[in-house]
C-alpha cells in the first residue's frame, strides 16, 4: 500500500478515544475509530499496538487498511510499550521486545503509515545505566534496519520524568542523532512529558532547550498537564502548562503529524478546536 508522506501539519487523534479504554479486543474497533474520527474531521489517527497485536489476525489489519483507504485519513502507528523493553540488560527480554517492534513496523508499512513511535525503554537498575543504554542504542540500530527494508521512519518518543526511563532530556536525543544517521530515525515530540519533566525539574522549564530538535520531529503528542497528576491524558482545557511557545516557534511552520493522546472523544474535540485557533 502506498505509504502517506506528510508535507504539512496533520492534526490527529489517538485511536484510544474512540476505541474505548478497553484494551481487550481493541484490534477489531480500530476499523470503525478510523472511520469516525474521519468523520469528526481528524486528519490523521494514531493506532495503538498492544502486546502480541502484531500478530493480530490478518482480516483485522486488512480491515484497517481498507478503512484508511476509504477515507484518505493519515494513519500513524503506536508500537506497543506494555511489557516491552529495548533497553533490558537481559538478552531474552530485549530481543523479544525489538522482534515485537520489528512485526509493528511490517504492520504499519502495510497499512501504510509512515511514522512509527516507539519508547526507548527502561534503564534497569541505576547503577548499570551506562550498560542498558548501550543495549537500547543497539536496539535503535536494529529497529533502524528494519524501518529502512519496509520503508517506514521510526520516532523514539521523549519520556516523561521517572528516572528509569532513557530520553527524558534533549540530550540524550542529540547523542542518538549524532551517532545513527539514517532518514529512517526521527523523534515523536511529547509536549506533556516535556511538561512533565520541567516542572518535576528533570530538565529546566525553559522550552527553548528543545529548538534544536525541531528538524528531527516527524511526529506530535499533545495532551493537557495537570500538576500532581501522572500523565492525566487530559484535555487542553484543563491544562497547566502554557504550549504557546510550541504553538508559536513549531507547530505554525510543522511538516508532520500532531496527535492528541486523548482517551475521551470529547476531550479530543475541544482539544483539536484549540490547537487549530492557536496554529491559524
Amino acid at each position: 500500500m502506498r505509504i502517506h508522506k506528510v508535507e504539512e501539519m496533520k492534526l490527529g487523534v489517538c485511536s484510544a478515544a474512540y476505541t474505548g479504554r478497553n484494551i481487550f479486543g481493541r484490534g477489531s474497533r480500530e476499523a470503525k475509530a478510523i472511520a469516525q474520527a474521519a468523520e469528526d474531521g481528524f486528519e490523521s489517527i494514531e493506532l495503538m499496538v498492544l502486546p502480541n497485536m502484531s500478530e493480530f489476525p490478518r482480516s483485522i489489519q486488512q480491515a484497517n487498511k481498507q478503512a484508511i483507504r476509504g477515507t484518505g485519513i493519515t494513519p500513524t502507528v503506536h508500537s506497543c510499550f506494555i511489557d516491552i523493553n529495548i533497553a533490558a540488560l537481559s538478552d531474552a527480554i530485549r530481543k523479544d521486545s525489538v522482534e515485537e517492534m520489528l512485526k509493528t513496523l511490517e504492520y504499519a508499512s502495510f497499512i501504510g503509515a509512515e511514522v512509527v513511535t516507539v519508547h526507548p525503554g527502561r534503564i534497569s537498575m541505576p547503577i548499570a545505566r551506562e550498560r542498558c543504554m548501550e543495549m537500547l542504542n543497539e536496539s535503535i540500530v536494529r529497529l533502524v534496519e528494519g524501518a529502512e527494508q519496509v520503508g517506514v521512519i521510526i520516532c523514539i518518543e521523549n519520556m516523561e520524568h521517572p528516572p528509569a526511563n532513557a530520553f527524558r532530556t534533549p540530550q540524550e536525543f542529540e547523542d542518538m542523532f549524532r551517532g545513527i544517521r539514517s532518514k529512517n530515525l526521527a523523534m515523536t515530540l511529547d509536549l506533556a512529558h516535556i511538561a512533565m519533566n520541567a516542572d518535576a525539574g528533570v530538565t529546566p522549564k525553559d522550552p527553548g532547550i528543545w529548538k534544536p530538535l525541531f528538524k528531527k520531529v516527524k511526529n506530535v503528542h499533545i495532551s493537557g498537564f495537570v500538576r500532581g497528576e501522572d500523565h492525566p491524558n487530559v484535555s487542553l482545557t484543563r491544562s497547566d502548562y502554557d504550549y504557546s511557545y510550541f504553538y508559536k516557534q513549531f507547530l505554525k511552520r510543522f511538516e508532520g503529524t500532531v496527535i492528541l493522546e486523548l482517551l475521551e472523544k470529547k476531550d479530543a474535540l475541544e482539544s483539536a478546536e484549540i490547537v487549530r485557533r492557536a496554529v491559524e
